[in-house]
């Protein structure tokens, strides 16, 4: 469809596009390409049309059917076709194993060496700052603009339930159903392994000094460690699984979700106060920033406690049980999990936004630091980035199962993600201002560089690099 809705651009196995009106009147053809038209896009302000051909190349049209641009390059039939949200660019997907970003004059931005196997569809992320590719490898990634894929973390040996970062943001931990939590860095090395668990490994949490780590396990008990992998306390009483665990904002408690009860402990396992009132399991509670309160999750309900176990608040409207809660980090909000959304409140339980999208149950929700942005993780193996009034900013796509996790860095620059796939990702969230300075300045520095040389030896190295 055109962005207004009223034309419909076909691509056909007879190496044509049409464009046409919504009766079905034919408004114009585009001929030349040689092989069959395997896709057709429209810009973002409606005024063009790309096709992506089996002839090896993609070409872009005005409205009119004149020819303004082919962009060639690709050794294999390309399969799709692109536009960047703002209308400057063009990506293409090919059987040569390659997605390729173009500017719209055929300049050979960035190529993306995807995989051993054929690229058979690319998209830009709705912000412009990333694209996805899906490969026959059964595989989708991201990558910035720049080519770069965002890292992956892989070990476990099943699904990994739970991410969270350390405090100063340089480690993430993950709590996996093979029974361990396990502590890593940013470029996916193993730093340690805690095992000791019976069973799952449901959830984990850094305490606030980075020093400690909290563990929530199918074995009714959450454990404390230090970051060598030594057990320093565990948290016993609970009826059931623990399924999450959280640090208050001193350090000096944690409190757990199980059974139909939430409770609050000291480091040394004593158990201060237990919060009664859900008719089923807690999967989730959170401490308010100034520690004050806590909020739990559970029967279609979340709701807010003080610390003396009195009800405060009941928040009502999803029609499952909620799966995850967190309190914004200046404290005037909740946003809760459920269904196949996610809803923010205020602590007056009033619904201030919904945030619709996810295709299959949302199960983990996080704010980012600044308190302007939510991430959620759901079942339809995404996780999503939304700004307050339920736009969506971002799709993380790539994991091979349902999104179990996320969780903000401390910087508000990076999420991390954990999936039932066994692996942890992390993403990183950027401008594509900042993304585009960094590639002209690196061009133009090449460029300079490289004078001496021919065009074609130039573009073939920037081709390569």
């Amino acid at each position: 469809f055109s962005p207004d809705g009223k034309y419909v651009a076909t691509a056909s196995g007879d190496k044509t596009a049409r464009l046409w009106d919504l009766k079905g009147k034919l408004i114009q053809e585009f001929k030349g390409h040689q092989d069959w038209v395997r896709s057709v896009s429209f810009s973002p302000d409606g005024k063009y049309v790309a096709t992506a051909s089996g002839d090896k190349t993609a070409r872009l049209w005005d409205l009119k059917g004149k020819l303004i641009q082919e962009f060639k390059g690709h050794q294999g039939l390309v399969n799709s076709v692109s536009f960047s949200p703002d209308g400057k660019y063009i990506a293409t997907a090919s059987f040569d194993k390659t997605a390729r970003l173009w500017d719209l004059k055929g300049t050979l931005i960035q190529e993306f060496k995807v995989s051993q196997n054929l690229v058979l569809s690319v998209s830009f992320s709705p912000d412009g700052k990333y694209i996805a590719t899906a490969s026959w490898d059964k595989t989708v990634r991201l990558w910035n603009l720049q080519s770069k894929l965002i890292q992956e973390f892989k070990g476990h040996q099943d699904g990994v339930n739970s991410v969270s970062f350390s405090p100063d943001g340089k480690y993430i931990a993950t709590a996996s159903t093979d029974k361990t939590a396990r502590l890593w860095d940013l470029t996916g090395k193993l730093i340690q392994e805690f095992k000791g668990d019976q069973e799952w490994v449901m959830s984990v949490s850094f305490s606030p000094d980075g020093k400690y780590i909290a563990t929530a396990s199918f074995d009714n008990t959450a454990r404390l460690w230090d970051l060598k992998g030594k057990l320093i306390q565990k948290f016993k009483g609970h009826q059931g699984s623990v399924n999450s665990v959280s640090f208050s904002p001193d350090g000096k408690y944690i409190a757990t979700a199980s059974d139909k009860t939430a409770r609050l402990w000291d480091l040394k396992g004593k158990l201060i106060q237990e919060f009664k009132g859900h008719q089923e399991w807690v999967s989730s509670v959170s401490f308010s920033p100034d520690g004050k309160y806590i909020v739990t999750a559970s029967d279609k309900t979340a709701r807010l406690w003080d610390l003396k176990g009195k009800q405060i608040q009941e928040f009502k409207g999803h029609q499952h049980s909620v799966m995850s809660v967190s309190f914004s980090p200046d404290g005037k909000y909740i946003v809760t999990a459920s269904d196949k959304t996610a809803r923010l409140w205020d602590l007056k339980g009033k619904l201030i936004q919904e945030f619709k999208g996810h295709q299959g149950s949302v199960n983990s929700v996080s704010f980012s630091p600044d308190s302007k942005y939510i991430a959620t993780a759901s079942g339809d193996k995404t996780a999503r980035l939304w700004d307050l009034k339920g736009k969506l900013i971002q799709e993380f796509k790539g994991h091979q199962d349902g999104v179990s996790s996320v969780s903000f860095s401390p910087d508000g620059k990076y999420i991390a993600t954990a999936s039932d796939d066994k692996t942890a990702r992390l993403w990183q969230i950027r401008s594509l201002d900042e993304m585009l300075v960094q590639g002209c300045d690196w061009l133009h520095d090449y460029l300079q560089n490289n004078a001496d040389k021919s065009d074609k030896d130039v573009c073939d190295g920037i081709s390569k690099k």
